[in-house]
Formats: structure tokens, C-alpha cells, sequence
């Protein structure tokens, strides 16, 4: 939340240009709110099939510096589940071996795919509810991106820092 105002005495009300800022700013999440999915994803570049070894997940995701990637099904190429950086952790906590073990047998099923046009806030909503921070997002070909958690906290901060950077200017 932004204090508007919050460099004027405590008597004194908020000018006209720090109301008009509090409303853009109040405007500004409601729109962002009303987002599709597409907005916030990261194009899709690494998957992995279902009979990849964890090692070699393991490798794709330390090259790539990525914290989890789709594991997708040979037909048509589907996400089915995901791995992610947590995932490996706990697969090695149970001293399983990487070289023998395969996706399929450790990633999560059944991940949030949604469409391209799916509103942001019914995402995060989804996200919530299942308690999860991965997101596959499809279009006509398939997968084409892929969101998390931090992708929206680092809209939502970025938006965040902007309007408070706008609002600190002390009035006139």
C-alpha cells in the first residue's frame, strides 16, 4: 500500500496530485488484475521428457540456472507434471540414484496448465488454492510459456517501486 501524502503534515490533506496519483495507482492494479496469463510468462525453452534420468534433469537445470522445468509426455508433447529445484532436494534426501531414476517416477503430476487467456488473479487464485508456484501456459500449439510464483511478485514490485518513486517527490 502507498501512503499518498505522507510527507504533509498530519492536519493537512493530500493536494490534488497525490489523490490523482493514489487513483492511478489504484487503477493501475485493478488493471493488472484484469491481465491475461500471457502477460506474465516466460516463453517456454526446456522441458523434459518422462523418461529423461533425474540426472539429467539435474543437468538441464544447472546449466539453464533454472528452478524447475515441465516434464512432458512423447505423443504429443504435453505437460504432464513438473520438477523442480525442491523436488531434486528431497530425491536426493531419500539417497535415491539420478543415473537410474526418471522423471515420470519423481515429478509432480498434473500441474496448472492455462490457456494464453486466462485471466492473471484466476491464476494466482489457482496457484493459492492448490498450493503450488509453477504454471504451464498453452496456446493452439501447445505449451508456449511457463509462469511462477516470482513472476508475479516481480511485476507487482516492479509496479510497486515505480509508484513509490512517483508519490516520494515531497509537494510544492
Amino acid at each position: 500500500m502507498i501512503a499518498i501524502g505522507h510527507w504533509l503534515a498530519p492536519d493537512q490533506p493530500p493536494g490534488i496530485l497525490q489523490s490523482l496519483l493514489f487513483v492511478h495507482h489504484l487503477q493501475s492494479k485493478r488493471a493488472n488484475m484484469s491481465r491475461t496469463i500471457s502477460s506474465l510468462m516466460q516463453p517456454i525453452v526446456w522441458s523434459v521428457g518422462m523418461d529423461a534420468t533425474v540426472a539429467e534433469v539435474e543437468t538441464l537445470l544447472s546449466a539453464r540456472h533454472l528452478s524447475w522445468v515441465p516434464v512432458t509426455e512423447p505423443v504429443r508433447g504435453e505437460a504432464v507434471g513438473v520438477i523442480s529445484a525442491s523436488d531434486i532436494v528431497q530425491f536426493h534426501a531419500q539417497n535415491r540414484d539420478a543415473a537410474t531414476s526418471h522423471a515420470w517416477q519423481m515429478c509432480t503430476y498434473k500441474p496448472i496448465v492455462a490457456d494464453l487467456d486466462t485471466p492473471i488473479d484466476k491464476v494466482a487464485a489457482l496457484m493459492v488454492e492448490r498450493g503450488v508456484h509453477h504454471v504451464v501456459v498453452t496456446g493452439r500449439d501447445g505449451m508456449v510459456g511457463i509462469v511462477s510464483s516470482l513472476d508475479f511478485v516481480r511485476t507487482f514490485a516492479a509496479e510497486d517501486r515505480s509508484a513509490q518513486v512517483v508519490t516520494a517527490a515531497p509537494s510544492a
